[in-house]
């Protein structure tokens, strides 16, 4: 991120698949000083053998992590 550029609005975070087999939790940290931009993914499966409901659950979880690199993040200086 080039310096001196604010974030004006950060994008809504997803939490999916609480009280399920496999949870997809993510973070977004935002440091201006160090003009960085971590976001950050954990997906929990604690599942050895994926049914249907759980393969369901993991493809709606995929989607939702494919979602960050066409994401924009709206910036002003």
């Amino acid at each position: 991120m080039p310096s001196g550029y604010k974030m004006i609005q950060s994008p809504p975070l997803k939490k999916l698949g609480e009280g399920t087999k496999a949870v997809l939790r993510e973070s977004i940290t935002h440091w201006p000083k160090k003009a960085q931009l971590v976001a950050d993914s954990t997906w929990t499966v604690k599942s050895v053998i994926v049914d249907d409901r759980l393969a369901a659950i993991l493809k709606e979880e995929l989607a939702a992590c494919m979602r960050w690199p066409v994401l924009d993040l709206p910036f002003r200086k």
